[in-house]
């Protein structure tokens, strides 16, 4: 008979495996059906410049399913992504938790170079 597992001892040298996805409702699909099926260690975070959420498959791996947002900001940054939110709300939270850092800026700008920390 198959155990899923890795055996006792064992260890694993990968940190993760991310997939990235194009849109908030993508995103915020996965999380429900991550929830529905009471997946382990599901740990949705804000960092800025991307959403994610990590958890872990049946042996014990890390994975993240993630998005790119608009933004860009100096990592490393984790805060709780609440999908309580709607897409409108999950973007404002993201701008008012990290719009006073000197790197946070469109990642338009950012590309440019025209971001607020190049004009200190």
């Amino acid at each position: 008979m198959l155990v899923p597992g890795r055996p006792e001892g064992c260890f694993n040298v990968v940190n993760q495996i991310s997939l990235k996805v194009e849109t908030i409702a993508d995103l915020r699909r996965y999380y429900e059906h991550l929830v529905r099926h009471a997946v382990d260690d599901i740990d949705p975070v804000d960092h800025g410049n991307a959403w994610s959420i990590y958890f872990r498959d049946p042996e014990g791996n890390r994975l993240e399913v993630f998005m790119d947002t608009p933004y860009y900001v100096v990592q490393p940054q984790r805060e709780v992504l609440d999908f309580a939110l709607d897409d409108g709300g999950i973007d404002r939270v993201t701008r008012e938790r990290f719009g006073d850092d000197p790197s946070f800026c469109e990642v338009a700008h950012w590309r440019r170079g025209t971001f607020k920390a190049a004009r200190r």
